[in-house]
């Protein structure tokens, strides 16, 4: 019976709609987020962390106030 509560939100009608819409949108960050971390000289792959919510807010705040290795190379 818990374990039936816990997965109760599972029910809702329109709960495959919810997660297809959060799915687009996850991808429409993680793209671009790819491309400026390829040109900044970071490693692309981070840019998954946008799966996780708080970490890809986290990333984005790195990728901000670090020095880029891309820059550093050039300068």
């Amino acid at each position: 019976m818990a374990l039936a509560m816990m997965f109760s939100f599972l029910m809702i009608p329109h709960m495959p709609l919810f997660l297809a819409l959060g799915g687009c949108s996850a991808i429409f960050v993680i793209i671009p987020v790819w491309r400026i971390s390829e040109k900044a000289g970071f490693s692309p792959a981070w840019s998954l962390l946008f799966f996780i919510p708080l970490a890809g807010l986290i990333y984005l705040w790195v990728l901000a106030f670090s020095d880029w290795p891309s820059r550093r190379a050039g300068a």
